[in-house]
């Protein structure tokens, strides 16, 4: 085991070593520090009250969080805008009651809330198991993709052929519009869609699953793999893959290539991303008539399909 240590005071960490070897964490390290988390802590705390009567009425604010690494708190200001005097002044105040235990740095990107809703709908960054409606139905958001410079988002094709234009509700804002098909497959060659993102400077989608849960890759399905995904119907559910590359025959078509597994799903779950940990593994299609399970079209060849790339975070 690795720990790492942050001492006050050299005289102690003979102390700590020690007591490490007693436990036995024989690779920790300590490193002496000139303030203590509890101080660091007392001068955000002071720094935040002041901050936050300096950014009343303030076109843009300032930010501060405890840097452990530098054993500081770190005040950000928004880079290159404009402070009011007030803001100022508290900067000000900041360096002459706190000396170097404050430093400076900036940042780019305002900080907003990211409100989520219980019916699956979430203010941006755009993710996975959102609901998102076209055409009269209703489907669940899959993965986040690029191509370059360009953002896509993978849903069901099957909800692409009854729709071209998506829509994904949201808390603060409504329900906003996406996007739009840009191609899909609902047959011999499976079940996606994938859908360009118009606006990605105002969605900015993220390599998350409903309500944060982080993809950071992808994975390929085997027998006895445990699947999740998130539904905008059925929510949260689990299964083990049964059967893979299986040909599946709906209503009025066949499809190949697909996957199934043991989780539940329901009507408008379809186009759901399907997942495990942070591996991202399909696009939900469908399921029996009765009962639980659940067909998925597997991601990578829905990557290789479109030609894009899974968006991680």
């Amino acid at each position: 085991l690795f720990r790492s240590v942050a001492i006050v005071g050299a005289g102690t960490a003979a102390s700590v070593r020690k007591a490490a070897v007693t436990k036995q964490l024989t690779d920790t390290t300590t490193l002496v520090v000139q303030r203590s988390y509890a101080e660091l802590e007392h001068i955000s705390t002071a720094l935040g009250t002041r901050l936050a009567a300096a950014n009343e009425d303030a076109p843009h604010g300032l930010q501060a969080a405890i840097d452990v690494k530098h054993n500081t708190v770190r005040l950000d200001l928004p880079k290159g805008k404009n402070l009011t005097d007030t803001q100022h002044d508290a900067i000000r105040w900041a360096s002459q009651q706190f000396g170097n235990a404050v430093s400076f740095g900036a940042y780019d990107q305002p900080s907003v809330p990211r409100y989520c809703g219980g019916q699956y709908y979430c203010d941006p960054p755009l993710r996975s198991g959102l609901a998102t409606y076209m055409g009269g139905g209703r489907c669940t958001t899959a993965f986040m993709t690029y191509s370059g410079s360009a953002y896509y988002m993978l849903t069901a094709g099957h909800c692409a052929e009854i729709g071209y234009y998506f829509y994904v509700p949201t808390y603060y804002y409504g329900t906003q519009y996406v996007g739009y098909a840009v191609d899909y497959d609902f047959g011999y060659w499976g079940d996606s869609a994938l859908i360009y993102i118009e606006d990605a400077a105002w969605w900015r989608p993220r390599g998350w699953v409903y309500p944060q849960t982080v993809i950071r890759s992808y994975g390929y399905d085997y027998v006895g793999q445990y699947v999740c995904k998130q539904g905008s119907t059925t929510g949260y559910t689990c299964g083990r893959i049964t059967q893979t590359n299986a040909t599946v025959h709906y209503p009025d078509r066949t499809l190949t290539g697909m996957t199934w597994s043991t989780a539940c799903v329901a009507a408008g779950d379809s186009g759901s991303g399907v997942y495990y940990g942070s591996r991202a593994h399909g696009i939900l299609s469908g399921g029996p008539y009765s009962g639980c399970g659940m067909i998925h079209e597997p991601v990578t060849r829905a990557l290789s399909r479109w030609g894009v790339n899974l968006l991680s975070s």
